[in-house]
């Protein structure tokens, strides 16, 4: 949102300046390091927009479509974070579960093991 900002910014900065720059339309595929200008000039695309300055240099950015969250979207991020924490809760009481089972297991086998019996004496 911040990058949104700074774009309009920048716009309505070069749009202030009596017309010393010049906004063309660009391809999203081209660049704009060979083209001349003869003041500077933004070069605008569908997904990204380019600012090439007299002295040659090139600042580069990346438009997003933005499209705001209304109450429902929120209501779903927040369901969604919940049932992730319950998933995880899940998860965890199955782990725990399955691992106090396996030592139980273990400990009824060494109980009920094969233990040497005692030689039986005649007698």
């Amino acid at each position: 949102m911040n990058t949104r900002q700074e774009l309009e910014d920048l716009i309505r900065n070069y749009q202030t300046k009596d017309n010393l720059c010049e906004l063309k339309k660009l391809n999203d595929t081209d660049e704009c390091e060979n083209i001349y200008v003869f003041r500077d000039t933004v070069f605008l695309g569908t997904t990204k927009m380019q600012i090439k300055k007299l002295d040659g240099t090139i600042e580069k950015y990346n438009i997003e479509k933005y499209y705001p969250i209304d109450e429902k979207d929120e209501m779903i991020k927040e369901l969604n974070k919940k049932v992730e924490e319950l998933e995880r809760r899940l998860n965890d009481g199955h782990t725990k579960h399955t691992k106090s089972t396996s030592r139980g297991n273990e400990s009824d086998a060494n109980a009920t093991g094969d233990v040497e019996s005692e030689p039986e004496t005649d007698g």
